[in-house]
């Protein structure tokens, strides 16, 4: 086990207990360890998750964009989708109107794609994004609808599942 291992999976554990902060400082330090011109998608959702638990909502948001980047730069097409998603959702605490019809446009692009590969974490992102879009819009039917979709996918793409996702389905 390496120290990257390590790193994440005290991360996801300190994630899983609602430790933002903890989870945010391991999963960090594990992303320094990631190779130069790698990419770790599903260590990178859960850093996401931490930092925003964190009331780091900032850091977030450039994280999203290196996501974009580093993906690019590795030809990962479906990586840079996800980052462009990711980023997307981020972007609606900033602004909310044009921010959330690009990304329920750029998860209708991608959601083909993602199927395509059978990539179970792209899939999550997508799902998850769309109910972010279905919040921002009060359509709380398909907002539940669609954290089912992004739970469903949870176990197959590895990481921690968003600790929300379970509560939200199951209000509906």
């Amino acid at each position: 086990e390496t120290a990257r291992e390590r790193l994440t999976a005290a991360g996801r554990r300190s994630l899983r207990r609602l430790d933002f902060g903890s989870a945010a400082g391991f999963l960090e330090r594990a992303g320094d360890l990631v190779p130069p011109g790698g990419l770790d998608l599903a260590l990178e959702v859960d850093l996401l998750d931490a930092l925003d638990g964190d009331r780091k909502g900032g850091d977030a948001l450039e994280r999203t964009r290196s996501i974009v980047s580093r993906a690019a730069a590795a030809g990962d097409g479906i990586g840079e989708l996800c980052g462009r998603i990711l980023e997307g959702a981020h972007r609606i605490d900033l602004e909310p109107i044009d921010a959330t019809a690009e990304l329920e446009t750029l998860i209708r692009e991608a959601l083909p794609a993602f199927e395509a590969a059978g990539d179970a974490l792209a899939l999550r992102i997508a799902y998850r994004a769309r109910g972010v879009v279905a919040n921002m819009r009060a359509q709380m039917d398909q907002m539940a609808v669609a954290y089912e979709q992004a739970a469903a996918h949870a176990a197959p793409a590895g990481g921690t599942a968003p600790f929300t996702l379970p509560l939200i389905a199951r209000i509906r």
